[in-house]
């Protein structure tokens, strides 16, 4: 639903909002999986709070590009409200499994990166941006000094265990170092590798004139890339990048579809 909303809203698509959502539906991780929505909560509810943060993350790029020089930026009502949802989420995407709810903090910062303009503009609200930082930490230090208090030992441990070493030592696929890549394009069934690589191909192209592209492209890419760093690797840790690679998808065969006729 929220791809087809997502294709609905900022491209005017609902063809491609059709085959995101059937591509998305045919992701055999995220749907079966071990930590898909079949077998399990904890993921997919995390996905759905990221996914949320990001389409807010999108609603506040197009009132930067909208609004580029107000007065008193944060007096906008709108513009507060985009930035408490976003951070709220996020926050709430930490407390539900750990530092890996932050991934749409670090897309959005990769695309004020590769865009200048919007850069400028977030860089005028920076009280926003440290009101949202604010929500999103809130929270966790108030979880983390609960647990301080109640299970010092035991939440140590699992910080230690859970974290750390799953990052720098690594638990599962360390030594493989494009595996993303190949459970993507080879044996998860997101789309056929060469859909998905020319849907990729086809929004980076656009990317260049386009900031939705833009944005759709880092939010495909970034947890990817930044997920392989890592020295532990399973699948479900970029289902964040799912329904981004799925709208990709979906508006591709869109294009192809309509060029057809």
């Amino acid at each position: 639903v929220l791809t087809y909303l997502y294709c609905l809203r900022y491209f005017s698509a609902p063809l491609a909002g059709f085959f995101s959502a059937v591509t998305l539906c045919g992701a055999r991780h995220l749907i079966s999986g071990p930590h898909g929505v079949r077998h399990a909560t904890q993921d997919p509810f995390m996905l759905l709070l990221c996914t949320g943060a990001l389409f807010a993350g999108f609603e506040i790029v197009k009132s930067y590009r909208g609004n580029q020089s107000p007065s008193e930026p944060a007096s906008l009502p709108r513009e507060r409200k985009l930035h408490l949802i976003f951070g709220l989420l996020v926050g709430a995407a930490i407390l539900t499994k750990s530092v890996a709810g932050a991934v749409p903090c670090i897309v959005f910062g990769s695309y004020l990166i590769v865009d200048p303009q919007a850069r400028r503009a977030a860089t005028k609200r920076w009280r926003l941006w440290f009101g949202v930082i604010a929500l999103g930490l809130v929270p966790v230090v108030l979880f983390v000094a609960y647990q301080l208090l109640m299970n010092r030992e035991l939440f140590l441990w699992a910080t230690r265990a859970e974290i750390v070493d799953r990052a720098l030592t690594g638990f599962h696929n360390g030594s493989r170092g494009f595996y993303y890549w190949r459970e993507l394009f080879l044996r998860d069934t997101i789309a056929t590798p060469i859909v998905l690589g020319l849907a990729l191909l086809f929004i980076a192209s656009r990317a260049i004139k386009d900031y939705r592209c833009r944005y759709l492209l880092c939010w495909a890419i970034v947890p990817i890339v930044l997920f392989s760093a890592a020295r532990s690797r399973m699948v479900w840790y970029i289902f964040v990048s799912y329904p981004a690679l799925a709208v990709a998808v979906g508006l591709f065969t869109a294009e192809l579809l309509q060029r057809k006729d």
